[in-house]
C-alpha cells in the first residue's frame, strides 16, 4: 500500500459511508501515554463490526463463529500521528471492493481536529464453517454492501 498524503485522504473522505466515534481508553495507551501501535488493529476491527451492523448484518455471539465466518487475511496500516489517552477520534470505514470470496475494506482514523492518524486496508475472506475453505461472499451481504456503498464499491467477480 502506497502511503497517501493527508491532503489526498481528506479530499476523498466523502467516499466513506460509515463513521464510528470513540475515545482513547487507558488500556490502549503505553508507558509514553500514546495509543500503542497494535491497539489500532483492535480499534479498526471494532469499527468494521459497527460497519457490518450499519449495513444490516445482525451481529451477535454466533455471527463470526458459525453464521458468517470471516477471516482477516491481509492488513496494511500507515501511521501518520499518534493519539493520546482521552483523545476523541472518528473511524471512517468503507468497502472498497467485493471479490468472489473477499471484501476489501479501507479505514481512516481522524482526531477531533480532522488530523489523519491512521489509514488502513484490510482483506477479509468468507470461509465455510465446515471445512474452513474460502467461499463466495453471500448474496445478501453483497446486496447490503451495494445498497450502502452505491458506486463507491467495485464488485469483481
Amino acid at each position: 500500500m502506497k502511503k497517501i498524503s493527508e491532503e489526498e485522504i481528506l479530499k476523498n473522505i466523502d467516499k466513506f459511508s460509515h463513521k464510528y466515534s470513540s475515545q482513547v481508553r487507558f488500556n490502549e495507551v503505553d508507558s509514553m501515554k500514546v495509543v500503542h501501535n497494535v491497539q489500532y488493529f483492535n480499534i479498526l476491527e471494532f469499527a468494521r463490526i459497527k460497519y457490518l451492523e450499519a449495513i444490516g448484518i445482525d451481529v451477535n455471539r454466533k455471527t463470526f463463529t458459525s453464521e458468517n465466518l470471516i477471516f482477516t487475511v491481509h492488513h496494511e496500516l500507515d501511521y501518520y500521528f499518534p493519539l493520546y489517552f482521552f483523545d476523541t477520534y472518528d473511524v471512517y470505514s468503507r468497502t472498497v471492493s467485493v471479490k468472489n470470496t473477499s471484501l476489501v475494506f479501507e479505514n481512516i482514523i481522524l482526531d477531533k481536529d480532522k488530523k489523519v492518524i491512521v489509514r488502513s486496508n484490510t482483506v477479509l475472506v468468507y470461509v465455510d464453517s465446515k471445512d474452513l475453505q474460502p467461499m463466495r461472499v453471500p448474496d445478501d451481504v453483497r446486496e447490503k454492501i451495494l445498497i450502502f456503498e452505491g458506486e463507491n464499491c467495485i464488485f469483481l467477480d
